[in-house]
């Protein structure tokens, strides 16, 4: 529960005292949101990160998607997590594109089934693929998971959502001209449960149009390729940075030199990660007093 605090004329001295107090006392010491005391899902990765759909041909088959979630919890204790989940296109993206930026889950089998086919199956939420459901994923340390499953839209779908012919449904031409031109997604939802505590996250995965040879600019000489994972290629080591750009200076010869534990730095400061491509993924760090902190 998170205290909110209101200021307003107080009718006493001794009133206004004791809601100082109470607004110091629920206001002053609410937990930093990247320290983590219990379950919490601290990022998932789709492998591959997502996919070209050619537009030329778009009903063909694409492999699934391998989503790995780094959950966490201190007081997980060696037990084993279990898990569940839902795939599905994004179905107020497919039928009302651009429209509201709230989350959006898969719809229920009663609202799908009142639309008319194919929508009514093409929309539908799958059960996500792993050994079981529900999923069981042991510990990889004291409190850390990496439970998997696998999703990825059928021949079907894709056949369906970036078609070049037209159906005939004005808001469903409408729908596939935007995902002809921008891509789509599809959404993934997991439930995580260790013992009596739950965790729910949501993931995308991200469909983009593969342009025919015909249709690519002739300016445009790199070959399309969909996005991918950062990886973490190179750690150097400085011993300063300018302090208007930022940017590293004096580099250490030794690419792994000794550094002072007494020594007053911020890793940030003489550290220069380089990521390619993309920005650097979440990781899960013990501060050593019974919590985790999530680190980029």
């Amino acid at each position: 529960m998170r205290a909110v605090c209101k200021h307003g004329a107080m009718p006493s001295a001794v009133k206004a005292a004791l809601l100082a107090t109470l607004a110091i006392a629920g206001c002053g010491n609410l937990d930093d949101v990247t320290t983590v005391k219990d379950l919490r899902v601290l990022a998932v990765q789709s492998e591959p990160a997502g996919f070209l759909v050619p537009l030329d041909a778009p009903g063909g088959a694409l492999p699934q998607a391998t989503l790995t979630a780094l959950v966490v919890d201190p007081q997980g204790q060696g037990m084993t997590l279990t898990f569940t989940g839902v795939g599905c296109p994004d179905y107020l993206s497919t039928l009302q594109p651009l429209q509201g930026e709230a989350s959006r889950v898969c719809p229920d089998a009663a609202t799908t089934a009142a639309l008319p086919p194919p929508l009514d199956t093409t929309l539908g939420a799958t059960t996500l693929a792993s050994t079981d459901m529900p999923g069981q994923a042991a510990p990889v340390s004291a409190i850390e998971y990496h439970p998997q499953v696998s999703f990825g839209l059928t021949p079907a779908q894709l056949g369906l959502f970036f078609s070049p012919t037209a159906s005939g449904d004005p808001d469903l031409d409408g729908a596939i001209a935007y995902d002809r031109d921008f891509g789509m997604d599809a959404i993934v939802d997991l439930t995580f449960q260790l013992g009596s505590e739950r965790a729910r996250v949501l993931k995308r995965v991200v469909y983009w149009p593969l342009l025919p040879p015909a249709e690519v600019p002739a300016t445009f000489t790199q070959p399309q390729l969909p996005n991918q994972n950062p990886r973490l290629v190179d750690v150097q080591l400085f011993r300063h940075r300018d302090k208007t750009t930022g940017a590293p200076m004096d580099p250490y010869p030794d690419g792994a030199p000794t550094l002072s534990l007494s020594a007053t730095f911020s890793l940030d400061k003489i550290a220069n990660r380089i990521w390619k491509p993309g920005p650097k993924p979440l990781t899960a760090q013990t501060t050593g007093n019974g919590v985790v902190q999530a680190k980029r």
